[in-house]
């Protein structure tokens, strides 16, 4: 079991059972040899063959299988597929996640509401990078000149600067 805080919000849990692992043990045996599991999640996928259940939950900030848990942040997408879930991250980075029968309307569910999180934080990531932009401080003053002079000012460094030097070499 997952340990639980006083005041934390579930999004959805579910317990995917034997038969719900047996459907989701081709999927889990096929991504041991592609991808990287943490080894907390390959021992509790290692219960598949004992038979025992795996608890599925999803909070706002984190999602957990077993007693195994990520921050749901590490991830920009989340595809839903008939027995399991497919977290995709940065990286290349994949984490496979049983589905319980019946679950998968919550499981699109969730991954709706980790894509509107993700894109709420994209937005304000940008409109932050924006405003700091935005701020009259030297460097971003300079960094406003050089966009809107980029041409002259190559020009300047790699043509004029080699033929003032040139002539000032001939010139000694």
């Amino acid at each position: 079991m997952v340990e639980r805080y006083k005041g934390e919000t579930i999004l959805a849990s579910w317990v995917a059972d034997a038969d719900d692992l047996r459907n989701f043990a081709p999927q889990v045996n096929s991504w041991w040899k592609r991808i990287f599991l943490p080894s907390e999640l390959r021992k509790e996928y290692e219960k598949i063959s004992t038979g025992a259940a795996i608890e599925v939950v999803f909070r706002e900030d984190a999602f957990f299988v077993g007693r195994w848990g990520c921050s749901s942040d590490l991830y920009d997408y989340v595809l839903v597929h008939d027995t399991w879930m497919q977290f995709i991250g940065d990286e290349g980075s994949q984490i496979p996640v049983p589905l319980a029968r019946g679950a998968k309307a919550d499981a699109e569910r969730i991954a709706a509401h980790y894509a509107a999180l993700d894109t709420r934080t994209r937005e304000a990531s940008a409109r932050q990078f924006a405003e700091e932009r935005a701020k009259p401080t030297p460097n971003n003053r300079l960094l406003h000149f050089v966009e809107a002079h980029l041409a002259w000012l190559l020009l300047g460094v790699f043509v004029l600067l080699p033929l003032f030097m040139l002539a000032i070499s001939f010139l000694t």
